[in-house]
């Protein structure tokens, strides 16, 4: 039966697999890995990226856990998957950048980083930290860390205010001694204003300034065009499942 797994009891499902929220779960810094010695998961918030030989028992322990998008290593796992959500599972497309600086151009980024009139970007700090966990669609922003002090040693993020309201941000959904897993998101009334471009330019800007990697993992194609406006390169497409709440 899967059970609880230690960093080193799963690293050899996972060696090799260039997602930074398992790097997460593999440091210890965040998430859980559930599994066998042929099978795990690594889980943490939303995901669940699964490795190993296809099992069935380890969909119904990772169950609880409620992940919403399912990402296999392998195709041999796609029948198991459709199997154990049934008609609660959609497949699609996820965009992997690669994970490489090259493409970055610090003056580009500058320039992208400036915000539009009224708008003005902030570091998210203690207090913009707890303002974040009130709000459904900024609380991505800081969900998986314990708290304040576990974010600013791992992580950075930068809110963009307007009139003294957080209207938008770009902040680490995961972090890894390292590096973050970006998360972007705008409030929906102050969309396609470039906000989201603002804020993720000067994210990587700090990033880079503090020997962090800002990885980037497309949902859309939309979030790739943003990667790739500001210096991300496409490495690869891969599948994934979004799988629907259970009644």
């Amino acid at each position: 039966m899967p059970n609880r797994l230690t960093p080193k009891q799963a690293a050899p499902l996972f060696a090799g697999w260039p997602e930074t929220p398992i790097y997460s779960c593999l440091s210890g810094t965040m998430g859980q890995l559930i599994g066998t010695a042929r099978a795990a998961a690594a889980v943490i918030g939303d995901f669940a990226f699964l490795a190993g030989q296809p099992d069935a028992a380890l969909l119904t322990s990772i169950a609880a856990l409620q992940p919403q998008i399912v990402v296999p290593r392998t195709e041999a796992w796609a029948p198991v998957i459709t199997a154990a959500y049934g008609t609660r599972v959609r497949r699609f497309e996820r965009y992997a950048t690669a994970k490489t600086t090259a493409g970055f151009d610090p003056r580009r980024l500058q320039q992208l980083a400036d915000p539009p009139a009224g708008v003005q970007l902030v570091a998210l700090n203690q207090h913009w930290f707890n303002v974040c966990q009130t709000l459904p669609w900024a609380e991505d922003f800081t969900r998986q860390f314990r708290n304040f002090d576990q974010f600013n040693a791992l992580a950075c993020g930068v809110l963009a205010l307007h009139e003294g309201e957080l209207v938008a941000g770009t902040s680490a959904y995961s972090a890894y001694p390292g590096g973050i897993e970006i998360e972007v998101d705008t409030r929906e009334d102050y969309r396609r204003r470039g906000l989201a471009t603002a804020c993720s330019a000067q994210l990587i800007l700090t990033c880079l300034g503090r020997g962090l990697y800002p990885s980037w993992d497309a949902h859309t194609k939309t979030s790739l065009a943003l990667a790739q406006k500001l210096g991300y390169q496409l490495a690869y497409t891969y599948p994934a499942y979004l799988v629907a709440p259970s009644r």
